[in-house]
């Protein structure tokens, strides 16, 4: 026995692409890299719901991963910008 269920909706690249908002290149590089489980049925690929959960499950990120760290914003120099604003007038 293989662990499918017959009687499950399987689905197509293009449905699993829409799922996810992904072009259909994705999910086939996906099945490619051995990323996300397929079968092939008389040469169309299928998805089993199942396989398709445990993918994005498998590729969840984590709460510290979800957005990048925020760099703490520099010290400006003293008078940095204000010295080069007054030479500029004093030379002019």
């Amino acid at each position: 026995m293989t662990g499918y269920a017959v009687d499950a909706a399987w689905m197509t690249v293009a449905e699993a692409a829409e799922r996810v908002g992904l072009h259909h290149r994705a999910i086939r590089r996906a099945i490619a890299r051995g990323e996300l489980r397929a079968v092939k049925v008389c040469s169309r690929i299928r998805i089993a719901p199942g396989d398709f959960a445990q993918w994005l499950d498998a590729n969840r990120l984590a709460p510290s991963d979800a957005e990048p760290p925020v760099r703490p914003l520099a010290a400006p120099a003293p008078n940095g910008l204000r010295r080069l604003l007054d030479a500029s007038r004093d030379g002019a």
